[in-house]
């Protein structure tokens, strides 16, 4: 699976172990080697099979869920739109829209508030890096992002200020 190798080795003499290559010590070879690892590869490998572990935990049910919203997600971008360009207008505040990445990888959904954007995740960002976005396109009304149906803590998405909401 994944093989752990040493970052180093020590080599043991009949008064403690060394760190001098192997070489002769007053005369005496060493009787044998010590492996030792480094921590940062210790805990790369336990990572690595904490994930195959959850990722082999997945039941069928779980699966399922999990491709009924791909399935949601294809629905929705066919049905958003119209779809504008950055250069023709900003989405408005309190608004829900999907935003497709100019390099052609995906897709990233906000919700606009008075002082930046929230993602589906529920994750805040100030600003979005509108050079990096080809079009984007309102989302349909009453959709829910998963921060506010699926996550273990679902958030509710705040109102617009008055200000921004009479603009």
């Amino acid at each position: 699976m994944n093989e752990l190798l040493p970052y180093t080795y020590g080599y043991q003499y009949s008064h403690g172990i060394r760190f001098n290559g192997g070489v002769e010590v007053n005369g005496e070879r060493p009787s044998g080697t010590v492996p030792f690892y480094s921590q940062s590869q210790v805990d790369g490998l336990v990572d690595k099979l904490r994930e195959s572990e959850l990722a082999n935990s997945f039941n069928e049910a779980q699966l399922a869920r999990a491709n009924q919203e791909v399935e949601r997600l294809r629905t929705l971008v066919e049905r958003a739109g119209p779809w504008s360009s950055i250069e023709q207008k900003e989405p408005e505040v309190g608004k829900k829209f999907i935003c497709l990445w100019n390099d052609g990888s995906g897709c990233v959904m906000y919700w606009r508030h008075d002082c930046g954007f929230i993602d589906h995740d529920g994750d805040e960002c100030a600003e979005i890096d509108w050079d990096k976005i080809s079009f984007w396109a309102y989302l349909p009304d009453g959709f829910k992002f998963w921060c506010e149906v699926t996550s273990e803590d679902p958030m509710t998405l705040p109102l617009p200020s008055t200000e921004y909401a009479s603009k």
